[in-house]
């Protein structure tokens, strides 16, 4: 680029992605074309030929939608290489999906290393197991985002690395661009991901450390890699997530990332359909107070770990009949009152997987299949079925009960392979994961891996959390903001009045305001339920959720419980300490903290 200013630097770069965008487009007509001809030829297809036909149009209509996608951002890297024995140097381009006869290549094929290759010589493995060789000239990266370039660097062998033009770019989860992800990705992470299928792996990191995406980017490699894509369609996978903004959000991303029909739920919800309790909700916690609640859930725990599968639970008078040899009277009418709201909670739900997987030797389910008749035709039977999934991922998996995890590993094919995500630091339920080994899995050998760069949030924000007492690793290279700011006030109504001033200055901002109890947002649900930039939810509703500001009201700065119990006053103030770390890492930019002081 030396001969080149930034200025005309950028203008060629828009050129050459101008003549890709073309090619794209009438790739897309042409496919187009020809899926609109399958289809409508489709009936003049008889006997076995149907079945061909009908795979062949699902390719094609796969390739119409990886080509509609590569239209908006058709690469985020190019490479200037001199292969070995070739006349010419040759430019490479790395994008979310194949391309070859315009040379760009998806990020999980073989030549995608070059993006982690030094400027100089390097080699490579192709899947036949050749190995091609030669020098890298230079290498540009981009974001390019609706057809347009937000984000150029360049480096080559007569000049260092740097910054041709970026616009001003948003982390937030509602804004995701996969590009940016992907750029970001190191070489040992991309190690992580072509990582052996078989078998557990534990991807474990701080808030903020990219775990999540870490581990979509391993999925994605599974079910698209030409080595591994036949062990992992999208049908076969199962995603089980916390909540409704997670759910929404892998929903989101899956598609960008090439991988349709993805099931992606929460356990509990999965349970319920499996179980039959169609007109039954899940239950966080359930109680008239806190310690009502603290006490229902150690007389469950402790039903749980005495449980005694010799009865076929189901209904909620069958647990109700069987909670008879644990609870006391006091609980026995709180498990009345959470049966006629229709609601179950986690150890219902435990209790009635076990009794019902005990009961059926298995999870199974009854499914229509196509069989092939002897003549040729197809027809539809009823069979019973294991429930078998190729790939399981289990995000924030240290919310889970031993028991939960035990019913999950059940539900994996002859591979094993399950995919956990998660962070010790950030425990919101009660009596969960105290380390990893109670999970059961051997992840040695290259089978877990610790994150410890946080990428989210400011350097103020990772400061204020420490300060509070937390252990965060604080990168150089991380971005700075305005200092983390405590308030303090006389009441909750002048708490509410100074926050509903604060959002007001913000309306170009997502704003989370939250807080441990549900009980003490709902006035402040009732004043914002209008703003649309606001969003009001608990701590626990808000892990794996990230805001450009946070709000965290109603601040306690001490933990004391009513309990004569000492084992489980430390795992309540546990769990305290463990919600308090995930509401002060949901900031990516600015955080403000209130304190009560008539609470």
């Amino acid at each position: 680029m030396k001969s080149l200013s930034k200025t005309q630097f950028l203008d060629q770069a828009k050129k050459d992605l101008a003549e890709k965008t073309s090619a794209i487009n009438v790739a897309v007509a042409e496919l187009k074309s020809m899926v609109e001809k399958k289809i409508g030829n489709r009936r003049f297809v008889a006997g076995r030929d149907r079945i061909v036909e009908a795979q062949v149009l699902a390719y094609n209509q796969k390739r119409l939608l990886e080509f509609e996608k590569l239209e908006k951002s058709p690469y985020f890297f190019k490479c200037l290489v001199q292969f070995k024995n070739a006349a010419v140097p040759e430019e490479v381009y790395i994008s979310k999906f194949n391309f070859s006869e315009e040379k760009i290549y998806s990020w999980f094929s073989s030549i995608s290393c070059l993006r982690f290759t030094e400027i100089g010589e390097f080699s490579y493995a192709t899947p036949k197991g050749e190995e091609r060789s030669g020098a890298l000239i230079g290498k540009d990266q981009f974001m390019i985002v609706d057809g347009r370039i937000v984000y150029l660097a360049s480096e080559a062998v007569d000049r260092p690395r740097e910054l041709i033009y970026q616009e001003h770019l948003s982390n937030r989860k509602s804004g995701f661009v996969l590009p940016e992800v992907i750029a970001k990705m190191e070489k040992n992470q991309d190690e992580v991901i072509r990582a052996d299928y078989r078998g557990s792996y534990l991807i474990a990191g701080p808030a903020g450390s990219g775990k999540t995406t870490l581990a979509l980017h391993r999925v994605a490699y599974l079910a698209q890699s030409p080595d591994t894509s036949e062990y992992f369609s999208g049908k076969n996978i199962i995603v089980f997530v916390q909540d409704q903004s997670t759910l929404d959000y892998f929903k989101s991303i899956f598609p960008q990332l090439g991988i349709e029909d993805v099931i992606i739920t929460t356990f509990y919800q999965w349970a319920l359909d499996h179980l039959g309790f169609l007109d039954f909700e899940y239950a966080y916690r359930f109680g008239p107070d806190e310690a009502a609640k603290d006490g229902y859930e150690q007389a469950k725990r402790l039903a749980l770990a005495e449980m005694r599968v010799d009865r076929n639970l189901q209904n909620a008078d069958d647990l109700a009949a069987y909670y008879r040899s644990f609870l006391d009277e006091t609980n026995l009418s709180i498990f009345a009152e959470q049966a006629k709201a229709k609601k179950l909670d986690r150890f219902d739900i435990a209790v009635l997987l076990a009794h019902r997987f005990e009961r059926d030797q298995g999870f199974k389910k009854e499914e229509r299949v196509v069989v092939a008749k002897k003549n040729g035709d197809m027809k539809l039977e009823n069979r019973i079925l294991p429930i078998e999934y190729s790939l399981i991922i289990l995000d924030e998996a240290q919310n889970y009960l031993k028991e939960e995890i035990a019913m999950i590993k059940a539900l994996a094919n002859k591979n094993k392979a399950i995919l956990y995500t998660g962070d010790l630091a950030q425990q919101t339920k009660l009596f969960t994961l105290r380390d990893w080994n109670e999970v059961g899995e051997d992840f040695g050998n290259g089978h877990k891996v610790v994150l410890d760069k946080v990428y989210r949030n400011t350097k103020e924000i990772l400061r204020y959390v420490q300060a509070r007492g937390y252990a965060v690793c604080i990168p150089d290279e991380l971005k700075s903001g305005p200092e983390v700011e405590e308030k303090h006030f006389d009441s909750k109504a002048d708490e509410i009045n100074f926050v509903r001033e604060l959002v007001g200055k913000k309306d170009d901002l997502t704003i989370g305001i939250l807080n441990k109890s549900k009980e003490y947002l709902a006035d402040y649900l009732k004043v914002f339920e209008d703003y649309k930039n606001t969003h009001v939810l608990s701590v626990s509703e808000a892990q794996g959720v990230e805001f450009d500001v946070s709000i965290l009201v109603g601040q306690i700065e001490k933990y004391e419980f009513d309990c004569e119990d000492e084992g489980f006053k430390k795992e309540k103030t546990r769990v305290e300490r463990d919600l308090d770390y995930v509401a002060l890492t949901r900031a990516m930019e600015e955080m403000w903290v209130c304190f009560v002081v008539s609470q």
